[in-house]
């Protein structure tokens, strides 16, 4: 199956290239003044009919409204069609298009594409980490302490972390793309100090765990659990294999 949806998010990031070169990119806002372009929306379309036909589920997306269900079901797609729909706009080049699978809580299969980049991520924890379909292993960290944190967002317990934990470089970006760099052993870790939202962040957490990484919450340290319903994730840290956090 990874093969199939690794065609599907590739055609789908070929799309949204094309659209990436039009110089009118009808820019329209959310209601929480979120930016949505008609790519976010193709995005959305295409990996959702992909998905139904090559594994029927429910579905959650950011672009569209998710169906009510009676149960918690125990296997759900959770989607996020273009990641850093900001940076599609200013044309940089680390927005995402992202596929998670989610198994009684715990997203088990992950598939990251930033098109802009040539760099599709995919794995499982059971197969491991997979670069544009092959397979990455013997992954090695810098001897540098490196984080990589958000572009956009400027969290204040960022510069007291990084002096806690002797952090000698920072990468700031946008995306779930910060999870593939933590994965492929370019970054240590990714702390995140505010919630953020499901689909952000599950592809690029199953790409992490593939990559032998951990994602916790900073309360309790416990791995992040998703819910069908839930839309707000707690903060959390991304680790590689071989770092520890001092502690606070």
């Amino acid at each position: 199956m990874l093969g199939l949806l690794e065609e599907l998010i590739w055609e789908t990031g070929q799309a949204i290239l094309r659209m990436d070169t039009a110089q009118d990119l009808r820019v329209r806002h959310k209601k929480d003044q979120s930016p949505l372009t008609e790519a976010d929306l193709l995005a959305d379309r295409m990996l959702k009919a992909g998905l139904e036909r090559i594994l029927p589920l429910p579905l959650v997306s950011e672009e569209s409204v998710s169906p009510a269900l009676g149960a918690e079901p125990e296997r759900y797609w959770l989607i996020d069609p273009i990641d850093g729909t900001k940076e599609f706009i200013a044309h940089r080049p680390t927005y995402t298009v992202n596929i998670a699978l989610i198994e009684a809580g715990k997203p088990v299969l992950g598939v990251v594409y930033a098109p802009s980049l040539g760099e599709l991520y995919s794995g499982t924890r059971e197969d491991g980490l997979r670069l544009n379909g092959r397979s990455l292993s013997a992954l090695h960290w810098p001897e540098k302490k490196t984080l990589v944190c958000s572009l956009s967002h400027s969290e204040a317990e960022l510069d007291a972390f990084a002096l806690r934990e002797g952090i000698n470089e920072r990468i700031a970006i946008g995306s779930s793309y910060k999870f593939c760099l933590v994965a492929r052993g370019k970054a240590h870790c990714y702390p995140r100090f505010r919630s953020l939202s499901s689909w952000d962040i599950a592809a690029g957490h199953a790409v992490a765990m593939a990559a032998g990484c951990q994602v916790l919450s900073w309360e309790g340290r416990q791995p992040l659990h998703y819910s069908y319903g839930q839309k707000e994730m707690p903060p959390f840290v991304v680790l590689a294999p071989d770092f520890k956090l001092q502690q606070p």
